[in-house]
């Protein structure tokens, strides 16, 4: 089986992220911060990225359900999740927030309201991308075995995920750095079970 399909498939949905605004430049700092001393970086950044957002959500919805809506601390935490936000590079959460904070200073129920079921959307929307982006890193790297778990940025920009040993144990090569362009030859076993989770998460192989 070619290479460059899955690694195509993979860098694309990466790049997919980007180019439909679910994430910016800023997480890609995040990646550039990981290295072997802490492997695990950028998912323990996005996991707290999660919890506080799910926090300040429900904060939100209990302070617009109240009778006389304190319009200041419903904006304390609008501001709260914009920097949550911003700092993993969660762009289209952080930009919902701009027009929730002027709606606020309307002090206007209603509109305030929208926002919240906007930024809600948007929030699960990133969640369940980057959950699947981790996914399919972790699940590649578990089924090759491998022992290489560096964020890479390619020429392009995109960021794709090294992994090694997912080749033939002979080759020991990384799978998906920009700079292995070889033809591998695949076991079945391994070819079936990755084109399954890659169509089970909606992927294509080009």
């Amino acid at each position: 089986m070619e290479v460059g399909q899955l690694q195509r498939s993979f860098v694309e949905y990466m790049a997919s992220l980007f180019r439909e605004g679910f994430l910016d430049a800023q997480f890609s700092q995040l990646q550039q911060l990981q290295d072997d001393s802490n492997p695990d970086f950028v998912v323990e950044v996005v996991s707290l990225f999660f919890e506080d957002s799910e926090r300040l959500l429900n904060d939100l919805t209990m302070a617009l359900d109240q009778p006389n809506v304190d319009f200041k601390q419903v904006d304390a935490h609008v501001h709260q999740l914009k920097g949550s936000s911003s700092s993993v590079g969660a762009q289209r959460v952080k930009n919902c927030c701009v027009p929730f904070r002027n709606c606020c200073e309307e002090q206007n129920t209603e509109t305030c309201l929208r926002c919240l079921q906007q930024i809600k959307q948007e929030y699960l929307l990133v969640k369940n991308k980057l959950q699947t982006l981790f996914e399919l890193a972790f699940f590649l790297a578990t089924v090759g075995a491998a022992d290489c778990s560096c964020w890479r940025s390619n020429s392009h920009g995109a960021i794709t995920q090294c992994l090694t040993g997912l080749a033939s144990p002979s080759e020991g090569k990384c799978l998906l750095n920009s700079v292995c362009r070889e033809e591998f030859s695949f076991s079945d076993f391994l070819v079936d079970h990755i084109i399954n989770f890659i169509h089970q998460i909606g992927l294509c192989l080009l």
